[in-house]
């Protein structure tokens, strides 16, 4: 079977089961309780110096339906590209997809991931890019921009959103040959997601290489979410600069979340930017944009966390680690 026949074939499975779906939900639920929002992407869309070796991750709002996976493609160029091989795996809860290229992606190159507009959730909700996905650098596709390649199948059943576009476009750009050395986050204490905390304990991260003087100050923990007050209390570092220990003033509120927030600009001894892909999110971090930060005037404690040194270079605002303290 050719690829434009197999792509018409998953276009009409996802159209069949939308209408199945959608004519069982419940009427009386709301337009923003019967769509799917796409929460994050990286790398985001207009993004530079991407790692070529880095993997390309969206994170959804609900539980995604099996198949999902084959309305998305990455292209080397404009949308008119070649498409890239590779993996696309879900996470256990179908809630974040990955993209595994077959080999490492070219180094100073172009690449456009499409997102198609006919993705739906578990539950028959259609997309709703509209949340997120201009803030995220993404861009509409319409039928000019695809109708010059239609051998690919993306402008068939399944591709298009039922406001008639066919998905968003996140373009971005990788970093040249000569890729910076990055420093890893190696250790969370506690981890992103963790419950039961002791009160009593100390806040740690651990990093591979010897950390600038100062980095500590795009350090903060919060009580509840990003915009709850910050906890007050002592950084310091090992004798090596590689581990960083939060001390409070006073033992943790009991029962309670906190949020542990490590700013994107945070930079090594030496000047090496963060890579908080390899190890942040199995750590139980997550990206933190400007929406999250936007609401309350990017200030918060001490720190403008939208200034100068918080940002990432996939502009990002670092990553948070929320957790909660036992009862």
């Amino acid at each position: 079977m050719s690829c434009s026949m197999k792509r018409m074939l998953v276009g009409a499975v996802v159209v069949a089961m939308s209408i199945a779906w959608t004519s069982c939900s419940d009427s009386s639920q709301g337009a923003n309780d019967n769509e799917a929002a796409l929460l994050s992407v990286s790398p985001r869309g207009n993004s530079t110096n991407v790692d070529p070796n880095a993997r390309i991750r969206l994170e959804f709002q609900h539980e995604m339906q099996d198949g999902m996976e084959q309305l998305c493609v990455l292209y080397r160029g404009g949308l008119d590209g070649e498409e890239v091989p590779g993996n696309w795996e879900w996470s256990e809860e179908h809630h974040v997809l990955r993209f595994t290229p077959h080999h490492p992606l070219h180094h100073d190159a172009e690449y456009t991931l499409h997102v198609g507009g006919g993705m739906i959730d578990a539950h028959g909700h259609t997309m709703n890019f509209d949340e997120h996905g201009h803030d995220m650098g993404g861009h509409w596709i319409d039928d000019d921009m695809l109708s010059h390649h239609d051998d690919h199948g993306h402008m068939h059943d399944g591709w298009q959103h039922h406001d008639g576009h066919y998905g968003m476009a996140f373009p971005f750009r990788t970093a040249a040959a000569q890729v910076e050395q990055k420093v890893l986050l190696l250790r969370v204490s506690p981890e992103g997601g963790s419950t039961n905390v002791d009160s009593r304990g100390h806040i740690e991260l651990e990093f591979d290489h010897p950390m600038a003087v100062g980095a500590e100050e795009l350090c903060s923990l919060h009580l509840d979410g990003l915009d709850g007050e910050e906890v007050p209390g002592d950084w310091e570092w090992s004798h090596q600069h590689h581990v960083l220990t939060f001390t409070p003033h006073e033992l943790l509120r009991h029962d309670a979340q906190h949020t542990l927030h490590v700013g994107g600009g945070i930079v090594g001894e030496d000047g090496h930017h963060m890579d908080f892909d390899e190890h942040g999110h199995d750590l139980g971090g997550h990206w933190v944009d400007d929406n999250m930060l936007r609401h309350h005037g990017g200030m918060m404690g001490h720190h403008s966390h939208m200034g100068e040194g918080w940002q990432h270079e996939n502009g990002y605002y670092g990553m948070a680690f929320p957790f909660r303290t036992a009862p």
